[in-house]
């Protein structure tokens, strides 16, 4: 992004500077305890291994974010889907 600057990642307390991104942050912490499908890993395990792996293949920084988030909306909306066979 040419000429767009980033602001600051986090607060002095250390939380996210940006609204949306202590959302983000709250919904990892407070939601993401529940069983994944019926896999032995939680929410927040799988969201973050996927990221972990698009990260680890070298995709742009747009992918590895939309692969941490791309089940976010079962957290915000609390589907509880994680207690119902995948």
């Amino acid at each position: 992004m040419t000429g767009a600057t980033m602001p600051d990642a986090t607060q002095s307390d250390g939380t996210p500077a940006d609204p949306r991104l202590q959302r983000i942050a709250e919904l990892l912490t407070l939601r993401a305890d529940g069983q994944y499908g019926l896999h032995a890993i939680t929410q927040r395990q799988h969201a973050l291994q996927a990221g972990w792996l698009a990260e680890r293949q070298g995709c742009p920084e747009a992918l590895i974010v939309a692969s941490l988030l791309h089940d976010i909306g079962h957290m915000v909306h609390n589907l509880a889907w994680h207690r119902r066979p995948a």
